[in-house]
């Protein structure tokens, strides 16, 4: 049981899930009223764009973060990955 990774995994979910009603709900209005242009060609390609940066960025930055505060606080010298 890894603490650590489990509350990663679950807040960086939580914020993706967040972000992507977020720019699912404001990109047709945007696309509709500020840009005139059609939300249903535009809108699409620019949610899931929007949605895989964020998602991404919010679970490194994350991961960095918890497993700072929660991680092992002693690595050993042959933990390296590929030696």
């Amino acid at each position: 049981f890894d603490f650590g990774l489990a509350t990663t995994i679950f807040i960086a979910n939580f914020i993706s899930v967040l972000i992507a009603g977020l720019t699912g709900t404001l990109a047709p209005l945007i696309f509709t009223f500020i840009f005139h242009r059609d939300s249903g060609k535009w809108g699409g390609p620019l949610e899931t764009a929007i949605q895989d940066i964020v998602g991404s960025f919010v679970m490194v930055i994350l991961s960095y973060r918890v497993l700072l505060w929660i991680g092992p606080t002693e690595i050993e010298p042959n933990d390296m990955c590929g030696e």
